[in-house]
């Protein structure tokens, strides 16, 4: 999966907002550019990918669905 969906499947904008409750105001503009570029498609988001990899007999990973 593309690493926006990864981030975004584990949480990144929740935690983001999280962290600008306590955030100064430049704080906060530097982390919403910054989360931009992580899961943006036209920035890092599509550009780089992520692949899970497990045993038969562990459970499914958390964010990735199974292929069919």
């Amino acid at each position: 999966i593309t690493q926006g969906e990864f981030l975004v499947g584990l949480g990144i904008i929740e935690r983001a907002e999280r962290l600008m409750e306590k955030a100064s105001i430049p704080e906060r503009n530097q982390l919403e550019t910054a989360i931009a570029r992580l899961i943006s498609p036209e920035s890092m988001g599509s550009k780089f990918k992520v692949i899970g990899l497990r045993s038969p007999d562990c459970p499914p990973l958390p964010v990735f669905t199974p292929m069919t």
